[in-house]
């Protein structure tokens, strides 16, 4: 049974005192009415995980239509929202700690490629499912993902409790098994797979700007397995090349917005999401970029090229826009600026809560009552649909549901963010790459 009391624990109100010192829109008062809105959506999200799990492992399911796939990164931040609903009074603690002991005995016999998971794994046999032809290994991205969420969840789970030391102990033992460093294959990038079958044969650097940053940092920062510095420098910033240096779209130019990495204008919602749903951006910077300009900047190129330069018969508007990558009328595409069909997915606003609230809390009020709530169900909001088609996805997923958790705990606490940066490791990686970044 989930409870229904809020918890207001220490660690709740330190949180509290120590966010409104940081440079992020959550430290503005959230009205009584808009929090209980955000609770809603992520109650509601948190269902998908909690009560719609696959019955091995107790981890999401893919997508709601169903199937026996169990994703690595999602399942990171699936973990990652223990903290948060053991907070919010969603479950108890002794609740979380149980659900977390099941799902690491899963990862602990999950298969693995030098440390690494796969991008799915299957619920009942723990085995690989091949993610395409030559993507049957490890996915080293999907990795990191999943281990970001378990970090933040040691750091949480802290007690003296026989059963939180045994997760902090497994999830130390499965953090320090795995073998960033292989994943070079001896040059100065990290490659996104590697096969038992195929090797490194599926070319893929993981080169930036994408979703890949939190990788690098991990896997800077491993005790056992450590990349150095120059695979960073020289591979994902590709010597300085990662900077925006193309000439600012008049549109972005005239509202004083530049995305300081990738393309001029972003690309879809969750390359910036992902790697900041438990790393912080607040105060974030090296010599290539300030983080937190990039996730704001880029959440916002995203708006203003759903409100002011998108196809008007796609009819956005001010509460209806966000880009990422969803399925849509014609299958699963990653839909961006550059690439717009008309299909808006709400995990692209409602994901990036922290980064731009005075637009994402808007389209968030609308998606919940747009086509008397066809996009809102029990488990949270589908995956994407089509305003001028007016067509609506058929299921929703594992990823959506807890990026829309994890942001909106971020906008509305900051606890994600303040649970990794106490991580000491990730501290290691944070300085060996010349980050500057905000202490917990």
């Amino acid at each position: 049974m989930m409870k229904k009391k809020l918890h207001c624990t220490c660690l709740s109100l330190l949180l509290l005192l120590s966010f409104a010192l940081l440079p992020s829109a959550a430290a503005e008062k959230i009205s009584p009415e808009d929090d209980a809105l955000l609770e809603k959506i992520q109650r509601a999200s948190f269902r998908y995980f909690w009560d719609f799990c696959e019955p091995n492992s107790k981890l999401p399911l893919e997508q709601s239509v169903f199937n026996t796939a169990i994703p690595a990164g999602a399942s990171g931040y699936a973990v990652g929202t223990l903290p948060i609903a053991v907070e919010r009074g969603w479950v108890t603690r002794q609740q979380a700690v149980e659900r977390l002991l099941k799902i690491l005995d899963f990862f602990e016999h999950g298969e693995r490629f030098h440390g690494v998971w796969p991008h799915w794994l299957h619920g009942r046999t723990r085995k690989v499912i091949p993610f395409s032809r030559y993507d049957d290994g490890a996915d080293v991205v999907e990795t990191a993902l999943l281990v970001s969420g378990l970090l933040a969840a040691a750091e949480y789970f802290n007690q003296p409790t026989p059963e939180e030391k045994l997760a902090r102990e497994k999830i130390k033992k499965l953090w320090e098994g795995v073998d960033w460093a292989f994943f070079t294959d001896g040059k100065k990038v990290l490659h996104w797979h590697w096969s038992p079958k195929h090797g490194f044969s599926k070319t893929f650097p993981v080169v930036g700007w994408n979703e890949g940053l939190i990788l690098y940092i991990l896997a800077a920062g491993s005790p056992t397995h450590p990349i150095k510095p120059e695979v960073y420098h020289e591979g994902w910033a590709r010597n300085g090349h990662i900077k925006n240096r193309a000439p600012n779209p008049p549109e972005l130019e005239k509202k004083g917005v530049r995305i300081p990495l990738g393309a001029p204008w972003g690309g879809p919602a969750f390359l910036v999401q992902y790697s900041f749903l438990f790393l912080d951006p607040r105060g974030l910077s090296d010599k290539y970029a300030d983080y937190w300009q990039q996730a704001v900047n880029y959440t916002h190129a995203n708006y203003l090229y759903c409100v002011e330069k998108a196809d008007k018969s796609f009819r956005y508007g001010p509460t209806c826009w966000g880009l990422t990558a969803s399925n849509g009328p014609n299958g699963y595409h990653a839909f961006s600026p550059s690439d717009d069909d008309g299909t808006i997915a709400p995990t692209a606003a409602i994901g990036s809560m922290p980064f731009l609230p005075q637009h994402c809390l808007p389209a968030a009020k609308n998606f919940l009552t747009l086509q008397e709530g066809k996009l809102f169900e029990k488990n949270g909001f589908i995956a994407s649909f089509n305003p001028k088609l007016d067509w609506y996805a058929k299921r929703s997923f594992a990823l959506d549901h807890m990026v829309n958790v994890v942001m909106i705990e971020n906008y509305r606490s900051g606890l994600p963010w303040t649970l990794l940066k106490k991580n000491k490791d990730v501290q290691v990686g944070l300085k060996k790459l010349g980050f500057t970044y905000q202490k917990p």
